[in-house]
């Protein structure tokens, strides 16, 4: 049997918090029960549920490079991203680079950026295929 406990933690990704839940669910159960064998008491690093969407605009003409126009880039952009939800190599390098923006706020903000790190994977393949964790649409 698999009990599984669901926190809302708000902002902080509080695996303290989840494992003092856990230390004492699991203490309960050993003083409820006496026919029990706990495997183990922690929490998963694979939340689905802790999704945070962001949304912003590029103005197109700052994606212009040399004689490059904006418009090509940021259709090429595009193509990259859709490349990205069904080509697991196209996925893998797409999200190593979603991390390195996401592991420095991880950082700066005091959290634990393998925590993060596994969520994010966890999260690509979610529904049976590794995926691009973000999209760019033009």
């Amino acid at each position: 049997m698999s009990l599984k406990v669901y926190v809302d933690t708000q902002d902080a990704m509080g695996a303290n918090m989840l494992n003092t839940i856990l230390e004492g669910i699991t203490a309960y159960l050993n003083n409820e029960l006496s026919d029990i064998d706990i495997l183990m008491s922690i929490l998963s690093n694979h939340a689905t549920a802790s999704v945070v969407k962001v949304q912003g605009e590029i103005d197109v003409d700052a994606l212009t490079k040399g004689d490059r126009d904006g418009h090509v880039v940021a259709k090429r952009m595009e193509r990259a991203s859709v490349l990205a939800q069904v080509d697991i190599h196209r996925a893998a390098t797409h999200n190593k680079g979603v991390m390195n923006g996401i592991h420095a706020v991880v950082l700066a903000t005091g959290n634990d950026t393998r925590g993060a790190e596994a969520s994010a994977h966890a999260y690509a393949s979610k529904d049976g295929q590794y995926r691009g964790i973000a999209t760019w649409e033009y």
